[in-house]
């Protein structure tokens, strides 16, 4: 571990006990797990509410310099989970099909506006 980690580490821990010592819990320890559900969609819906926590900061300094990095949940807010080959295939699927215009361009009779057929 780097001394970044370690002291963002320890810095949020403490946080997490100050929080403790005064019955007050962030949002993520709702008991629900969904800051680390297995759905992107899940983890959306959950990551606003970091907004208001006071120990955010905190935890976005944690997740920013932990080494290994975070590759999974929602930390601060931010989705750290990377989109599966699964989501880039069906996300490029669905912008590269015909039927489907690509954002900043419409098309006019089988043209788009840079001239490339569609």
């Amino acid at each position: 571990m780097t001394d970044d980690t370690t002291t963002a580490m320890r810095a949020l821990s403490d946080a997490l006990l100050s929080m403790l010592e005064q019955d007050i819990a962030p949002p993520c320890v709702d008991g629900s797990g969904a800051w680390l559900d297995e759905d992107r969609e899940i983890r959306a819906k959950v990551a606003p509410h970091c907004d208001d926590c006071e120990i955010r900061h905190r935890c976005h300094d944690f997740a920013y310099t932990a080494r290994p990095r975070i590759t999974f949940g929602v930390f601060a807010g931010i989705d750290y989970t990377p989109q599966t080959r699964r989501e880039n295939l069906m996300t490029d699927d669905l912008t590269h099909s015909p039927n489907c215009e690509r954002p900043g361009t419409t098309t006019t009779h089988g043209h788009s506006v840079d001239g490339r057929d569609v």
